[in-house]
C-alpha cells in the first residue's frame, strides 16, 4: 500500500511494510523538514507588481502555504492580496512592503495587515481573521469590557461608569466627598468652627490681631504713614519718612541719608515713550512745551517752546525763545536763541543764527556764522561767516557765504554767493581734466557747466571747441555745444 498524507499540512503517513530501505528519506523530507517549516519556517515574496498566491506543490513536498511566517516585501504603492489555501492554518504575517496586504482564501474577504505591521492570523472555518496585532499600529478604542477605558482622551479626575467608557472632570466637594480631611493630609481635621475661631488658616487682621508688627517680624514698626512721604529704612527700628517739601525739590543724598532739597541747575529731564514723544534734559529745558517730537538738551534749551514740533536743540539757551516754530535743528550755545516762529532753520556753532526770529530755511555752520541774520534762505559756512564785523548780513535773503570771516557785499544784499575773505589771493578749483572727445553731452550737463580740456585745436573764444590739438583751455556748456571760454 502506498504512503498516505495528512489533510491539512500534507505530512507523510508511511504504511506498515513499505519503504523498505528508503523510509529515512521519506521521514526526513516529507515529515521532519515539513514540520520545521510549519512551525518556524518563513516564506518571502515581493508584491511590488502583483498579488502573492502561496505555492501548494502537493503533499510531502515543500511549499509556501505550509510556512509559519509570511514576509511580503517590495513597493507596490497599493494594497496587495496574499492568497492562501482555505483551510485551517495560522500564519504570522510581517508586512515589510510599503502598502497594506490582505491575507485571504481564494474566495474570501480576508484580513488586512497595514504596512510595517506584524499580525498573527488564523483560519476560523470561514475566513482568515486577526488573532493579534502589533499594538503600535492598532486602531479603535479598547472597551471597558475588554480591560480598556473606552475613551481616547481623559482630562481631570477619572470616574468609572460601570461597563461604559470612563469619564473625566471635577469632583464636587459637596456631593462626592465624605468625611473630614485631617491636617496631616492638608486639611483642618475639623468639620465646623465656632464663631470667632480662626477658620481655614485665615486670620482676620482687623478682628484677630492687635498691636503693631515690628520691623524685626516683617512689619513697619508704625501704625500710620503720612500720605506722599518717602519711606526710609531704619535698621530694626520703625521706618523713617522724608516729606516732599517745597515744589520742585528733589531727593538728595548727603552720603548718609536722604533729604528733600531744592534742585540745582544740573541736568534734569524726562523722556516720553508715547505722545508727545518729547525728550528734555537740563534745567528748564522744554519748560512749557506742549508740542510733539521735540528734543531739548541743555540749560533752558527750548525754554519758551509751546506748540512748536519736531525741533532739536542742544546747548546752553539753544532755541531759547522759540514758541511755535517747527523743524529747527540747533547745536551750540545760544544758537538760534531769538527765534520765535521761524521754521526749518539749521544752526551748528556757538551763537550761529542767534538773531533770527521769524525767518525760515537758513543754514549756518561755525561759531557766530550768520549771527545777525534776520532774512530767510541764507547759508553761512565757517567761523564768523557773514559776521566779520563789516557788512554783517542782516535782512538779506538767498545768500551763500563760505569761509572764515567771509563777508557779504552789503548787510541787506540778496541772491549773492561769497567764497573766502579779503585775505585770500588765489582761487583754486582742482579737478580732473578731459579731452574734447571725452566730454559728456552738453545737453545732458546743461547750460552753464564748466570744465577744462587738454587737446583743443586752435580754440577761439565762444567758438565750439574742437579736439585733436594740444591747447589746454577752459570750456563751458551752452546747453547744446561746448564753447571755448
Amino acid at each position: 500500500m502506498a504512503t498516505a498524507y495528512t489533510n491539512l499540512l500534507g505530512f507523510a503517513l508511511p504504511v506498515t511494510g513499505e519503504l523498505n530501505g528508503t523510509w529515512g528519506d521519506t521521514v526526513n523530507n516529507s515529515i521532519t523538514s515539513l514540520v520545521e517549516s510549519s512551525i518556524a519556517g518563513s516564506a518571502t515574496a515581493s508584491v511590488t507588481s502583483a498579488d502573492w498566491t502561496l505555492t501548494t506543490t502537493g503533499s510531502g513536498a515543500a511549499n509556501q502555504a505550509r510556512a509559519a511566517i509570511l514576509i511580503p516585501t517590495g513597493t507596490p504603492g497599493v494594497s496587495r492580496n496574499i492568497i492562501a489555501p482555505s483551510s485551517s492554518k495560522a500564519y504570522i504575517v510581517d508586512n515589510q512592503s510599503n502598502a497594506a496586504v490582505v491575507l485571504k482564501g481564494a474566495a474570501t474577504a480576508g484580513v488586512t495587515i497595514a504596512t510595517n505591521t506584524a499580525a498573527l492570523v488564523a483560519w476560523d472555518g470561514a475566513d482568515f481573521v486577526a488573532v493579534s496585532l502589533d499594538l503600535a499600529n492598532a486602531t479603535g478604542t479598547l472597551p471597558v469590557t475588554k480591560g480598556g477605558t473606552g475613551a481616547i482622551t481623559l482630562t481631570g479626575v477619572v470616574k468609572g461608569t460601570g461597563t461604559s467608557a470612563l469619564t473625566a472632570g471635577t469632583v464636587s466637594l459637596t456631593t462626592e466627598v465624605t468625611g473630614t480631611l485631617p491636617a496631616t493630609n492638608g486639611g483642618t481635621g475639623q468639620s465646623s468652627y465656632a464663631v470667632g475661631d480662626i477658620a481655614y488658616g485665615k486670620i482676620g487682621l482687623t478682628t484677630h490681631v492687635t498691636g503693631t508688627l515690628p520691623v524685626a517680624n516683617g512689619g513697619t514698626g508704625t501704625t500710620t504713614l503720612t500720605a506722599n512721604n518717602v519711606l526710609l529704612g531704619n535698621g530694626t527700628s520703625a521706618l523713617q519718612v522724608v516729606a516732599p517739601g517745597t515744589s520742585g525739590n528733589v531727593l538728595t543724598s548727603n552720603g548718609t541719608t536722604w533729604t528733600s532739597s531744592a534742585s540745582s541747575a544740573s541736568l534734569l529731564g524726562d523722556t516720553d515713550s508715547a505722545t508727545p514723544f518729547e525728550t528734555s534734559l537740563g534745567y528748564q529745558a522744554g519748560n512749557v512745551n506742549t508740542g510733539t517730537q521735540n528734543t531739548f538738551i541743555g540749560y533752558q534749551a527750548g525754554l519758551s517752546n509751546t506748540t512748536g514740533t519736531t525741533n532739536t536743540a542742544t546747548g546752553y539757551e539753544a532755541l531759547f525763545s522759540n514758541t511755535t516754530g517747527v523743524n529747527n535743528t540747533v547745536y551750540g550755545a545760544r544758537a538760534l536763541r531769538s527765534i520765535t516762529t521761524g521754521n526749518s532753520n539749521n544752526a551748528v556753532g556757538t551763537e550761529a543764527l542767534r538773531d533770527v526770529t521769524v525767518a525760515n530755511n537758513n543754514v549756518a555752520v561755525g561759531e557766530s556764522a550768520l549771527r545777525s541774520v534776520t532774512g530767510a534762505s541764507n547759508i553761512g559756512l565757517g567761523f564768523y561767516a557773514g559776521q566779520s564785523g563789516t557788512n554783517n548780513l542782516t535782512t538779506g535773503t538767498n545768500n551763500i557765504v563760505i569761509g572764515v570771516n567771509a563777508q557779504a557785499s552789503a548787510a541787506t544784499v540778496n541772491n549773492e554767493i561769497t567764497i573766502g575773505n579779503s585775505s585770500n589771493t588765489v582761487v583754486r578749483y582742482p579737478h580732473s581734466y578731459s579731452t574734447v572727445s571725452a566730454l559728456p553731452s552738453a545737453a545732458t550737463v546743461g547750460r552753464g557747466a564748466r570744465t577744462f580740456v587738454t587737446d583743443a585745436l586752435t580754440p577761439a573764444f565762444q567758438a565750439t571747441v574742437a579736439g585733436g590739438g594740444a591747447v589746454f583751455t577752459p570750456v563751458y556748456s551752452d546747453g547744446t555745444n561746448w564753447k571755448v571760454g
